[in-house]
């Protein structure tokens, strides 16, 4: 497995705001991007990322044990070298931890391969073996579409399943985004096996071609999905899908509405704690976070912190029910910027002034995780 140089380094140490939790912020080293961070049931935190170049990227992998101040030496995902891409900060690597601990990833490809007759982008799968040293080989999931553009998601669970979702043009519908649809795809065998790709019906709006869209699930059941739907050309809606279990129909939810011309290339994050669900967005140029029950189908209403030019807002929950909102500031195509911050408590009231970092590569967003003593890890 190729090795990497050591990619993360304690440029900042921690910050102390007040009486609430401590936050610790790591960089990646130059030339890594777009950090994404899941907690298996162990308390290990595990950590990917793009780097390389932005056209043709690498995936790479580390984790740290409860109680480590370290990662773990780096590894490359992807055999195939420079399969995946950053361009466009939404088309990262996503990871999802499912039975037994066993790490699933997927990102979006880069150049075109053939399937079947077409020419597409791939969008490419692996997990990591059982001996948890090393990943499967890459396999594509996109089949019965073309057009993949805004970044895909994955999601499982206790029990062994499964779910990729990604959107893209139905083969013999035109390549406009009305026309796009929600694809997903079901393992119940630990991603050994997918189902035949299915569109949703919930999604028959159309989709924001170069927005990402989220997948989640909860540990108390159910399948989530944020998106940016679009009708009429210039709605373009925050939109949630939610089912009861694997393979059953999604329904609609209310999300947020924001009328604009153009693609805002955004992203949305999930995560549950407490039966509740943390929503997160943006639009108009702001980040916004709102929670709701996970039984329930309406938003409390958002929180928005004052940053301006705030996108790719995630959140994360610690065991004492304070909440890290972070976000990126400033951003654009071809434009770096700096992230932020803030923590409200468990009645979603703000415990602390907004922080900001700066020094946000071009491409990158901000990964959070709560850490076992109760702090948080804020990387970019």
């Amino acid at each position: 497995m190729p090795r990497f140089s050591a990619l993360l380094s304690w440029a900042f140490g921690f910050s102390l705001i007040g009486a609430v939790s401590e936050v610790r912020v790591q960089r990646l080293q130059p030339g890594a991007v777009q950090p994404q961070i899941v907690t298996d049931a162990e308390g290990v935190q595990h950590l990917v990322y793009l780097e390389g170049t932005s056209g043709k990227a690498d995936v790479g992998y580390q984790s740290r044990s409860p109680g480590s101040r370290t990662f773990s030496p780096p590894v490359r995902v992807n055999q195939s070298a420079g399969s995946a891409i950053a361009v466009g900060t939404i088309r990262g690597a996503q990871l999802a931890v499912g039975r037994k601990d066993r790490l699933h990833l997927l990102w979006n490809g880069s150049g075109t391969i053939k399937s079947g007759s077409n020419s597409v982008t791939p969008l490419w799968y692996s997990r990591l073996r059982p001996d948890r040293r090393s990943f499967e080989p890459e396999r594509n999931l996109l089949e019965d579409c073309r057009y993949l553009d805004g970044g895909a998601s994955v999601a499982a669970d206790s029990s062994g399943h499964v779910l990729i979702v990604w959107h893209a043009a139905p083969l013999d519908d035109p390549a406009n985004e009305s026309r796009r649809r929600i694809y997903v795809r079901w393992s119940n065998d630990d991603g050994e096996t997918f189902s035949r790709p299915e569109t949703l019906a919930a999604s028959e709006s159309g989709v924001c071609a170069c927005c990402a869209l989220k997948a989640a699930t909860p540990a108390t059941g159910g399948w989530w999905i944020a998106y940016r739907a679009i009708h009429e050309s210039n709605h373009r809606d925050m939109t949630l899908l939610k089912a009861a279990g694997p393979h059953l129909p999604f329904g609609r939810l209310d999300g947020e509405g924001w009328e604009t011309g153009q693609c805002p290339m955004s992203s949305a994050s999930l995560s549950f704690v407490s039966g509740s669900v943390w929503v997160a967005w943006e639009s108009e140029g702001k980040a916004h976070f709102s929670t709701m029950e996970a039984d329930r189908s309406n938003l409390r209403p958002a929180f928005s912190p004052q940053a301006r030019g705030a996108k790719h807002p995630v959140t994360a929950t610690n065991r004492r029910g304070e909440t890290l909102l972070a976000w990126t500031e400033g951003t654009g195509w071809q434009r770096g910027g700096k992230v932020g911050w803030q923590i409200v408590n468990s009645s979603g009231a703000v415990v602390a002034g907004e922080e900001h970092r700066d020094g946000l590569p071009v491409w990158g967003t901000v990964a959070v995780a709560a850490d076992p003593d109760n702090g948080f890890t804020v990387v970019y």
